[in-house]
């Protein structure tokens, strides 16, 4: 019991403020991506929106701005061979928030959010995970591999004895000229 203790205490250690290294930082700060596309007829998109980008933000630990909802709503879908309303639900992060354990818990919560939210039940909706590479996944400029990149290196220039870290005259980067003519 010992060892399972000390497991759980290493996997959840960071969700009490804790900083984390910048990796576990950037992939809890990640986006999260849900597009839903139904039959039914949602004629307050609005509330939908709000309501499932704040359920997200809580199932997957996040602000709300973390949060990107697609909706696509009146879609000619059919299940089972029928048109009786249903829905598919992708949602799209990074493998970290991923997994059997989490997705298995997810599927349970969002589809029972989405049954009192839609009308639908859990047996009429299909929930896609489609976890994405760091390296595959961007924002503001940069992908989430290149963010963790550009902050350990940040981190390693201003940590202790960076002042001593100048780079010389070889290590430089030359900056781009343009040739007279």
């Amino acid at each position: 019991t010992k060892h399972r203790t000390q497991y759980y205490e290493d996997q959840f250690r960071y969700k009490d403020g804790e900083v984390g290294s910048i990796r576990e930082r950037v992939q809890r700060d990640s986006p999260v991506i849900a597009e839903l596309r139904t039959n039914v007829i949602i004629k307050d998109e609005f509330t939908l929106v709000t309501d499932l980008s704040y359920h997200l933000a809580q199932r997957y630990t996040r602000s709300d701005s973390s949060i990107m909802i697609k909706v696509d709503h009146s879609a000619c879908l059919a299940l089972g061979g029928t048109f009786d309303p249903c829905y598919i639900l992708t949602i799209t992060a990074l493998p970290s928030q991923m997994g059997p354990t989490h997705n298995k818990r997810n599927a349970g919560l969002i589809q029972s959010f989405m049954a009192d939210i839609l009308s639908v039940p859990a047996d009429r909706g299909i929930i896609k995970f489609q976890p994405v590479e760091e390296c595959n996944y961007a924002t503001n400029g940069t992908t989430m591999q290149g963010q963790i990149e550009k902050l350990e290196k940040h981190q390693a220039n201003s940590g202790p004895g960076a002042a001593r870290r100048t780079p010389s005259i070889g290590t430089r980067k030359s900056t781009p000229f343009s040739k007279k003519s």
